[in-house]
């Protein structure tokens, strides 16, 4: 028997015998010692109020990434580089926009920091979302690395209640959003969330916007915000060099990523509350994918062994 198993079984026989006295005292109540034992009875609740009051509260948590773009003056087209793990990481954001080439396109970096680029954006979460979840929300992440490649599986852990999000669902939830809409733009198959669980999506603002899910247990929310935007006279270390004859071609536009997972009111120690925390946790290893941090060390790792492989040939 687990623990909350017998957990329950107890509060089952403290209230079949605590319904047991309350009968015999409302059936007695003109006994001589019958307002004594209601003071016993009223009394003996106050510790168990005591003993639960700390579940009744909420735990919020937090996690931010930083998601870049970056805008090229001289192709007015947003850039990627070739061959690097900036390029890499960013295929899934980008794949088939070829497809519908103005979301692409800008006058200037400008352009990006608003719906056109936060359009990009959520695509991007929602490929990632799709690719790790869409046979079950409770799955465990195997990592395998070589000397020549890496790779990443996931597999179910168990058997849990789902709520299914079909494609079609989506495309009507992101009807504004042209980067999910535009048919066979991306390959969707079906997305697995837990049982219960409303799916939307919420627009602040031109700078902000929101994916939501929410069920009796969690609210959880990933914010997006156009955050920042410049110009990188130097180029982007790892993706793509400066241009001597034009300091100011390339930009980045700057994403504020917020994963906010809220665990709702008097439920916090619930048998399924683990189950949510391990969620939220795979839902940030989803989003971490773009996040620049992640992203520069894999950078630095890319060009430290190219240079020292450039330099054993010597």
């Amino acid at each position: 028997m687990d623990l909350s198993t017998a957990v329950r079984v107890a509060i089952l026989i403290y209230v079949l015998f605590a319904g047991i006295a309350l009968f015999l005292l409302w059936r007695n109540s003109a006994s001589q010692d019958s307002l004594k034992n209601a003071g016993i009875l009223l009394a003996s609740v106050l510790p168990v109020l005591i003993a639960v009051l700390p579940y009744l509260k909420s735990e919020k948590l937090e996690k931010h990434y930083t998601y870049c773009l970056f805008f090229d003056s001289k192709t007015k087209y947003l850039a990627t580089g070739d061959f690097n793990p900036y390029d890499g990481a960013y295929t899934l954001m980008f794949a088939n926009l070829e497809k519908i080439p103005e979301v692409l396109k800008g006058n200037s970096f400008e352009d990006f920091m608003g719906s056109k680029g936060l359009d990009i954006v959520e695509r991007g979460i929602i490929s990632a979302l799709f690719m790790k979840f869409s046979n079950s929300w409770n799955i465990s992440e195997i990592k395998t690395r070589t000397p020549g490649w890496g790779s990443i599986q996931w597999k179910a852990d168990q058997d849990c209640a789902k709520t299914v999000i079909s494609a079609e669902q989506i495309r009507n939830i992101f009807q504004k959003n042209p980067t999910i809409t535009t048919p066979q733009i991306l390959p969707l198959r079906s997305l697995a969330l837990p049982d219960g669980t409303s799916f939307f999506t919420k627009i602040e603002n031109d700078k902000e916007r929101s994916i939501i899910f929410e069920n009796p247990y969690i609210r959880m929310q990933i914010k997006m915000l156009a955050e920042s935007g410049g110009v990188v006279q130097r180029g982007v270390w790892g993706v793509f060099p400066e241009d001597p004859h034009d300091m100011n071609r390339y930009y980045t536009v700057n994403f504020d990523i917020q994963l906010l997972t809220e665990f709702k009111f008097s439920k916090l120690y619930s048998p399924q509350m683990p189950l949510y925390r391990k969620w939220h946790e795979n839902i940030g290893e989803s989003l971490a994918q773009y996040d620049w941090g992640e992203i520069e060390k894999r950078i630095n790792e890319h060009v430290t062994r190219k240079a020292l492989k450039n330099l054993l040939k010597e």
